[in-house]
This record gives structure tokens, sequence and C-alpha cells, in this order.
């Protein structure tokens, strides 16, 4: 499917990223958000809130979305057993955090954080890259675009 997208919103987060909890249950059998994802979720909303580029209302169009998840790099990440691991980014040659944190995890908390801030409804994103490597400083990049579909 061929499409154009135009940058309607970007942003780089010094937040370590971290995957989606599973929601938890009382003993009773009602369910709540654990407070670690809850403040996880609203660090990012906050981030984002004050944001320079921070549109005036919520996008409510077809949105495509790309996000790279920087990890903290470990000195074990840099041992000769993990050299393997390196792969190339924007020129530059990055580890690939390929051991945990499977990227649907990673992507919901910033879809959920974003919605009805920068996104009238996540729903509305409708082409999604994620990237997920080893950093020395963890970060969060967040790109989204406005697609428009070519027949």
């Amino acid at each position: 499917m061929n499409y154009n997208k135009t940058l309607v919103f970007e942003i780089k987060l010094n937040i370590v990223p971290e995957p989606k909890q599973s929601t938890k249950f009382t003993k009773a059998g009602f369910a709540y958000t654990p407070a670690k994802k809850r403040d996880y979720q609203n660090s990012i909303k906050q981030a984002v809130m004050s944001s320079e580029n921070l549109p005036e209302k919520p996008f409510d169009f077809p949105l495509g979305i790309e996000i790279v998840f920087g990890f903290p790099l470990s000195d074990k990440d840099l041992s000769t057993k993990n050299k393997r691991e390196f792969f190339s980014w924007n020129d530059k040659w990055l580890f690939a955090d390929s051991k945990r944190n499977d990227l649907d995890n990673l992507l919901k908390p910033v879809a959920d954080a974003l919605n009805k801030v920068v996104i009238a409804d996540d729903g509305l994103i409708c082409k999604c890259e994620l990237t997920k490597i080893k950093v020395e400083r963890p970060f969060i990049k967040i790109e989204l675009y406005k697609l428009i579909y070519l027949r």
C-alpha cells in the first residue's frame, strides 16, 4: 500500500522505557492498574504535555507512529560474547535489545499516554514502526505522521 507521510509531531523523552504490566486483581476479583504502570504512563503524558510543539487540539485523522525505545546499556552488553547484537541505526552501531521487552508491550503505555493529548483516539494509529536499542542514556523518541493513502 502506497502512502505519503507528513511529520506532525515529534518528541524525545529522557525516560527509561518500560513494558506494559499485566492488569492485577484483588482477592475480591476487582481489576486495578499497578501504581508503577500508572506513574510511568503519567510521566510520559506530563512530558508530552510540556512539549513546545504540542498541537492545539488532538489529531483526529489517520496517523503513523514511529517510536525508538532506547534502553540503558550495561557492562554485560559490551562483552565479546554479545558483540553479535550490534546493528546499524542512523549511521551508528548500536546494540539491539533482543532479550526481553516485547514491542507490543512497549507501545501500549506510550499510545495510552498520547491518547486525548496528542491523538484524539489511539485507534487512529494505522501504521506503526517500533525499534528497541541499547544506548548510554535511555530515551523514548516518538514521531507521529499524517498518513495520506495513494490509490
